[in-house]
This record gives structure tokens, sequence and C-alpha cells, in this order.
């Protein structure tokens, strides 16, 4: 029986789907998974996008004109609500550090007993102190949020009052994004439902040629700081999808398209995350900036030593930082930022009508505006990279070696683009110290047994996460090399 693997680019403006077969363990083969768009072609590439049909159905992936529900402007949303508070959750907080027994009792008066309470004290006194830093810092980032709420509010409520009400079709993207990140949505539908039902259809097209005979592997954006959070809600999500797929519809993909959108809100209801479903749906859920590396560094195709990856996305850029030392990849930091295509081309015109239904044509803008976002999205991204490399350089002194070997090893050091942004090659730009800019390539596929292979060499950038997450892998536990390995190999020579 044939071994399946998907591969679940769940993507912001696009959703690209990869498939691994391991019929020949040894020589697992990997292929496109085609959708078909509205005249009946396959179409590697699924729009993300939700249609609300003038009969209240949705429909998933493609614009059809001929059945679009259309409405008037503001109506549906109403004016913009002003947003709520954004405040610190107990989820959000560390608890604070446990005070050490010997700390409880008055302080002895000498002797050793005093010295190891001193001791005590000192290293309580340090972790508390990280500890409301760290807290403290949690609560101005939420601080700035919420003024950055306001603002976006305010803005919002502007245009609201001076424009008139216009027809817009009812299409729906970005749900993804506001679904895992900080993304401010704007309207009545749930980014979370919406998710929900695109990822059903995807399951529905997949079990019609695999059955039930597959596991998904699926990326979302996030940092090494909340990926376990973010990986159980993606969980909850995959899991109401197939309930959905499997207990509500019994499979039947026609009545799931056919039902109207007030009855499928009825309808959906959201599985909490759960350990022993996850297994046994085969879900495995990776960071994007994990995913977006895999296939990169399956066929040894970088070179030894430190390397930044940015795969640029429609809603969100994803940052790591990686060795490859022995031809294996070392993982030490993982970011995302909730910026993308999508940012670039809303701030640069600034006049769409709807941000819900727009195309990624930066040919239209004006080049002046452009070159002014693109310069602000680039700080934006300079910012995350180079959070990476402070922490880097703050923890080096542990390995014992002085600051200078880690300059030194930092000089013209590779960052590697991929994603749909990085077919811009104005959006390819250096990062120091990381200053050799490279573009994932089919030179990455070489070796690896991919049907059609010519198919998708123009679009490699866009399709390389998929064939990451198709990779088989046992767990979803992304474990982080420490600082202490950067220089291990040369420790052991």
């Amino acid at each position: 029986m044939d071994r399946i693997t998907v591969g679940l680019d769940f993507g912001t403006h696009q959703t690209k789907v990869c498939i691994e077969n391991k019929a020949d363990v040894n020589n697992p083969e990997y292929s496109f998974f085609p959708f078909k768009d509205l005249e009946g072609n396959d179409n590697y590439i699924l729009p993300s996008i939700v249609q609300i049909n003038s009969d209240n159905t949705l429909s998933y992936g493609f614009v059809d004109e001929k059945r679009a529900k259309y409405g008037k402007k503001f109506i549906i949303g109403g004016i913009p609500k002003f947003p709520q508070k954004i405040s610190v959750t107990t989820e959000d907080l560390e608890p604070m550090p446990t005070k050490p027994a010997i700390l409880n009792s008055a302080p002895p008066t000498s002797g050793e007993q005093l010295a190891l309470y001193k001791k005590a004290q000192k290293l309580y006194d340090t972790q508390l102190n990280l500890w409301r830093n760290k807290n403290n810092s949690l609560k101005k980032k939420h601080e700035c949020a919420m003024k950055d709420a306001e603002a976006t509010y305010q803005a919002e409520l502007k245009e609201w009052q001076n424009t008139s009400q216009v027809n817009y079709r009812m299409i729906y993207r970005y749900f993804k994004q506001d679904t895992f990140s900080d993304y401010k949505w704007n309207c009545s539908l749930s980014s979370s439902y919406l998710s929900i039902w695109y990822l059903c259809y995807i399951i529905f097209c997949l079990e019609e040629k695999y059955g039930q005979n597959f596991a998904i592997q699926m990326g979302i954006p996030t940092g090494s700081d909340r990926f376990v959070q973010k990986k159980r809600r993606a969980v909850s999500i995959l899991l109401t999808a197939y309930h959905l797929v499997e207990d509500v519809f019994n499979n039947d993909l026609e009545r799931f398209l056919s039902t109207p959108v007030d009855e499928l809100e009825k309808m959906t209801k959201l599985i909490p995350f759960s350990e022993e479903k996850k297994q046994e749906y085969g879900l495995l859920v990776f960071p994007e900036a994990y995913a977006a590396l895999k296939s990169l560094t399956a066929q040894n195709k970088i070179e030894t030593g430190m390397n930044i990856m940015v795969d640029i996305g429609g809603g969100t850029t994803d940052i790591t930082f990686f060795t490859i030392e022995n031809s294996c990849p070392k993982i030490y930091d993982y970011s995302s930022i909730s910026y993308g295509l999508n940012y670039i081309i809303e701030k640069a015109n600034p006049h769409l009508k709807d941000k819900f239904d727009i195309d990624l044509n930066l040919s239209i803008i004006d080049s002046q505006e452009l070159s002014s976002v693109i310069s602000s999205y680039y700080q934006k991204l300079r910012g995350s990279c180079g959070d990476l490399v402070e922490k880097l350089f703050t923890s080096f002194p542990k390995t014992g070696y002085p600051t200078f070997k880690l300059t030194d090893a930092l000089k013209k050091r590779p960052i590697v683009y991929s994603g749909g942004g990085s077919t811009y090659d104005f959006l390819r730009k250096p990062i120091f110290p990381f200053t050799d800019v490279t573009q994932i390539s089919p030179k990455i596929w070489q070796g690896m047994n991919i049907k059609e292979i010519s198919k998708f060499i123009d679009v490699c950038p866009i399709v390389s996460t998929a064939l990451g997450l198709a990779i088989s892998e046992i767990h979803d536990d992304v474990e982080l090399a420490t600082i202490n390995d950067i220089f291990k190999p040369r420790q052991d020579t």
C-alpha cells in the first residue's frame, strides 16, 4: 500500500500541496496536487479565497464572476468597531520564579550556611529581575499593539466616512493570516471558520483521490516563542475540518458545497486540541520558517556555516537562522513577521476599495510609492533578522570563544530567499551581515524524484515550502540547537 504524506502549504494568498508517496521507501516520489479551476484545467496553486455566491453557498479557490454575491460596501461590516483593549493574559506571562526554601527562614549569622544563603539570594534576585523585565517588556509590547490598533481604527473610520457605498464582490482573503497572527480582521464572518471551511474543501479533494490513506503536515507562521500555542490552534482547526468532512457531511462534497453559509456556521463547532486525535489523523504542524528550510537542506545545497533564510509570502515573512554542519541542518532560532506582499501592495495603494478583493499586481503601483513601502518593509525585516543575531551575540560568551570569532564567521554569509516575494528581484536584498544573496532554485531538487518536474521549474521558489512539508517526519517537535553547537565541529577537530 502507498504511504502518502501531504505537504500542505496553507498560504495567506495562495495554497500549494505536495504529495510524498513512499511506496518505495528508499526512493520516495513527489508530486504537486492539482486542483480544478473554473474551466476544468489543472491548477497547482489554489488561491486562498472563499467566495459567497448569490445563493448564499460558498465556493473556494477561484473567483466565479457569474455566481458571486454582491453587497454594498460597509453595509455588511457596518461602521468600524473600536478595538478591544489588548491585555496581557496569564497564558502570555511566565510564572514567577519559585523562591528557594533556604530563603524562607532568617539568614544564618556566619559560616558556610551564610555563604549559601547569600548565593541563593543573589541567584533568586537575578531570576526575579529577569522575570520582571520580560513581563514588563511584554506589557509594553501589548500597549504598543493597542496604540497601533487605535491608529488603524481611526484610519478605517476616516475611510468609512469619506467613501461612498459601492458594490463589491463578497470574496474573502487573508482569513489564514488573521487566524494565526495579529492581523486585524474587519468582517462579520469568523476568519477561523473561513480557514476551516477552506481546509475542508482541500481535504475533500484529497480524500477523493487517496481515500483516508494519508497524513497531513502543515506549516504555520510563528516564532519559536509561540510555536506550541499556535500549533495547538492549527491542530484544532484541522480536527474541526476533518470532523465536518467525515462526520457531519460524510464525505459528500456536493452537500458541503450546496450548504448555505448560515447553516455552515451552525454546523461548525471548534474541536479542541487533542494529542490522541492528532495522532489518529496523522497531523503534524511545523513553523513555516522550518518548513521552507526542509527542502533546501534535504539535498545538501547550502554551504557549511551560518545562514539566514527569508521566506516572503503573501501575508507573512518567515525567517530562519541556521547552520549546515556535516550535511545536516541545525536551526538556532526562527521568527515570523506579519508583513508580506499584501502589506506592500495595500500600503503602496491606499485607495483600494476592498482589501479582500485585490490581486498582487505590483506593476500598477506608482514606483515612488512602491519604493517607499519596500523601504518600510525592509526596516521591519532587518529588525527581525537583527533580533536573531543580537540573541546570538548575547549568548555567545557561553561558548568560551572570543566574540571576534563569531564576527568573523558571520562575514558575507548567505541570505537565502524563497516564497512568492522572492520572485521579485527588487525584494531580494542583503541584510547585514548576510550579504551573499541567493534564491531557492531548481538545483535543490536535483536527486529528488519529482513527477512532471518541468512544469514547476519556474515556480520553484513558490512551491518549495510545500515540497519541504511533504518530506515525512516522525514528529513535529522542532528542537533548536544551542549556542554551544555553533563551533562544536571546530572543537572536535
